[in-house]
């Protein structure tokens, strides 16, 4: 990925949300959610790399893939969650925007409950010396 030219990207599409929103104020948010939408496709497009270097790693150390997939999907609901939330940041809409990260909090608890449960017996393991 290359950040500076993600970047140098937002600052330009900033600039012209600034531009547009002095010419057209009901034009600014749409060109904000696009350049945002488009940022993020970016950003999406090298997720590839990451997915692969974890599972790699993951099966170096000898573990199955169950313990990744749930830290991969919290990930996205990160991203998601995030995005979401800045566009209705933009928008004016700052309670909504809290109300989209708390439910990808909780998104995020239920989808890393099973590696919950998976510390929980290895440690009820590890203390009855199994």
């Amino acid at each position: 990925m290359d950040i500076i030219r993600l970047a140098g990207c937002a600052v330009v599409a900033c600039m012209l949300v600034l531009v547009v929103q002095q010419y057209r104020p009901d034009m600014a948010a749409a060109v904000s959610i696009a350049a945002g939408v488009v940022l993020f496709a970016a950003v999406l497009g090298c997720i590839s790399p990451l997915i692969t270097e974890l599972t790699r790693i993951s099966q170096s150390v000898g573990t199955d893939s169950s313990l990744i997939t749930p830290v991969l999907k919290a990930f996205g609901v990160c991203l998601v969650a995030q995005l979401a939330s800045d566009v209705c940041r933009d928008g004016g809409q700052a309670a909504l925007a809290s109300r989209i990260e708390l439910a990808g909090k909780v998104a995020i608890v239920l989808l890393t409950l099973p590696l919950l449960q998976r510390v929980l017996d290895l440690s009820v393991n590890i203390i009855n010396g199994v």
